[in-house]
């Protein structure tokens, strides 16, 4: 009963203190709009508005300019702000600082920013939503303004862009039907400009405003109105000229993301401001120009920005667009997966040239441009269908921990082709089946491929053609082949013939720390014709074929290597001809059987032995160190699979301190 009582006097304690809080913030905002509300967790009162015309009511009374939007209200009006009553710093951001809060209207843009050239606007942790016009819309104008966006959200906005700073507002189609994608363009709201009008007064409730009104921080104005403006402020009617195009008003993003918006244009269209973009996503979106366009001067910084999954549908020069006059930075861009529907589109930053003549201010897709392609962003890849794609253009990929991609639905190998393509997992991850799995070809000049299962093709694992027209460097580490059929594991051709020691061999392959278990080749796992080859570290176990490797061409040396349990009809190693250099060194070989040819590496006479056969006249060169034995102890999953396909039914002791990792099998 005690127990009972305490826990019964802490739930109480906490209601009063909550009861408490609550009372103290109504006190603490007496005469003004906001209210005490609370988040989805209900334990914590915090400062806020329900809904845009209370903030917009105590704005224009001086009462706050700090827009804390509770979690549970509902924002579905649109905002304007006039230059002619800017206060000071505005703030708009969720009352939880752990929460987003979903601004959403069904129409129009979400702000409409005129900028004094003074502004100081700060974002926080808001969702847009709903936009048909663009979501914010900023003129800019000379000065020191300041507007930042941090941890917000733009999706399912659709119209002319979703972040929209240009100085001359008569080059935006406002309005109409969007061409190929759909839906009507909405207002933008009003015309921020014009005499001075009766200031009307906004309801203490949204119930009897009508669907055509737009609150703005200076009055409130309807579509086919004018401006409201409050007391004796009048509106500014300068313009922007050719010559105060300065790039002083700075843009600010950062950690946000825009994600399944349909634009016509840009889903970022800047004129003559800064921009400042870092770690921002841009995922499934659908333009008509670029998904970032820089159209005038500027200083343009942009870092740690990921697109993927974009559809880029005109003939536009890139994914960002960056103007000859703008001053650009960028590292850490990455795409993946982006969809462009222009072969001459760039697949990543087209940079204006600067000697281009034919450029002008009212023809940027027609310059010539420089283009910087995008690395594949560093994430996972699951999709069979995806990793096709990736591979085609190259950079570097990672496949996701314990998933399995399955090629014989494609009737196609993986290809490799392009000069830097990196492939790899950290944990469990196979290709599987198909005729032929991976096709290394020329201009693959630099190939790493680690840590990947390859199983179950019908000819051959891993093939690489190469002609030695420039040099290339492919690594295989870390991998794993198991439960192939076909002629070869790994094949290595040069279409090039190279016999000659005297002839430079530029091809090299690199196997390393690699396994080769459970295969059964009608000729050799690996057979090297005309390319560098270096094996190392790789342990060679329970599998029946003609040999480990074959060697009919270029140079091969073979080091620290554990042969185990095989049944070879041949030998370790064969090589053909007299015109190869080739070299072992330290290589173990424990229970293989060799059917009475050669327990080391068959020398041939034959220049082509392609029947890897005794016939063809040659010699064997039994293993000089072979001073090596069964392990104690099993410390990995292959060394347990491996000792249970040779020994089935016997003891198998597994070393101290070891753990065995089942999820790889």
């Amino acid at each position: 009963m005690k127990v009972i009582f305490c826990c019964i006097g802490a739930c109480l304690i906490q209601v009063t203190q909550a009861q408490h809080q609550r009372q103290e913030v109504e006190r603490r905002l007496s005469g003004t709009r906001a209210t005490a509300c609370e988040s989805d967790s209900e334990t914590q009162i915090y400062t806020g508005y329900f809904n845009v015309s209370s903030f917009v009511e105590d704005y224009r009374e001086g009462r706050s300019f700090n827009f804390q939007m509770c979690p549970k209200g509902v924002f579905d009006e649109p905002l304007a702000l006039p230059a002619s009553f800017q206060k000071e710093t505005i703030t708009i951001a969720c009352a939880d600082p752990n929460a987003v809060c979903l601004w959403k209207i069904d129409k129009g843009s979400h702000l409409n920013m005129e900028d004094n050239g003074s502004l100081s606007l700060n974002v926080q942790g808001v969702s847009f939503q709903g936009a048909t016009d663009s979501s914010i819309r900023i003129k800019p104008k000379s000065g020191q303004s300041l507007i930042s966006f941090e941890g917000c959200d733009w999706s399912e906005n659709n119209g002319y862009a979703v972040i929209n700073a240009v100085e001359d507002e008569s080059s935006l189609n406002f309005t109409g039907i969007v061409s190929g994608i759909g839906g009507s363009v909405g207002s933008t709201g009003g015309t921020i400009s014009g005499p001075e009008l009766e200031q009307e007064t906004i309801s203490d409730t949204t119930n009897n405003v009508d669907d055509n009104t737009t609150y703005t921080l200076g009055g409130r104005f309807n579509k086919d109105s004018e401006t409201v403006l409050p007391g004796n402020q009048e509106p500014s009617d300068s313009e922007p000229t050719d010559s105060n195009r300065i790039a002083s008003t700075k843009l600010e993003l950062k950690n946000c993301s825009f994600h399944n918006n349909v634009v016509n244009q840009s889903i970022i269209f800047i004129g003559s401001i800064d921009i400042k973009i870092d770690g921002c996503d841009f995922v499934g979106n659908e333009v008509t120009d670029s998904l970032i366009h820089i159209k005038d001067e500027g200083l343009h910084d942009i870092y740690d920005v990921r697109f993927k999954d974009n559809r880029l549908l005109g003939a536009v020069p890139g994914i960002i667009f960056v103007s000859a006059s703008s001053r650009f930075n960028s590292r850490g861009i990455c795409g993946s997966n982006n969809q462009i529907l222009q072969n001459e589109v760039c697949n990543g930053t087209a940079q204006q040239l600067t000697n281009t003549e034919e450029c002008n201010a009212s023809d940027d897709f027609g310059c010539t441009t420089e283009c910087s392609p995008y690395d594949h962003c560093n994430e996972c890849v699951s999709d069979t269908e995806e990793l096709f794609a990736l591979l085609e253009d190259g950079g570097n990929i990672k496949l996701c921990e314990n998933t399995v991609f399955d090629i014989d639905f494609f009737n196609k190998p993986l290809t490799i082709g392009e000069p830097s393509v990196s492939l790899g997992c950290e944990s469990n991850c196979t290709i599987k089946g198909g005729n032929k799995q991976l096709h290394i070809l020329d201009g693959a000049t630099d190939v790493s491929i680690d840590g990947i299962s390859f199983e179950s093709s019908s000819d051959v694992s891993i093939k690489v053609e190469i002609d030695h027209t420039e040099p290339a460097d492919i690594h295989i580490r870390n991998c794993q082949f198991r439960g192939h059929s076909g002629s070869n594991i790994i094949r290595l051709l040069s279409s090039k013939e190279v016999l000659s020691t005297d002839e430079p061999i530029e091809a090299k392959i690199e196997i390393q720390n690699s396994i080769l278990v459970d295969n059964a080749e009608q000729i050799y796992m690996i057979e090297n014709k005309g390319l560098d080859l270096s094996i190392d570290s790789c342990k060679v176990w329970g599998n029946d074929n003609s040999g480990i490797v074959g060697v009919f061409g270029g140079n091969t040396i073979i080091r620290d290597c554990q042969s185990w349990g095989n049944n070879f009809t041949q030998g370790l190693f064969h090589v053909s001809g007299d015109s190869t250099t080739y070299k072992v060194e330290r290589i173990c070989s424990i229970n293989d059987s060799f059917k009475g040819i050669c327990n080391g590496t068959h020398y041939s006479s034959c220049v082509e032995d392609r029947t890897r056969t005794a016939e063809c006249n040659g010699s064997c060169e039994p293993l000089v160190e072979n001073n090596c034995s069964m392990p104690d102890c099993l410390s990995t999953y292959e060394e347990l699979q491996i000792a249970m396909i040779l020994s089935p039914g016997d003891t198998y002791v597994i070393c101290p301190d070891t753990i065995i990792n089942l999820d790889i099998g």
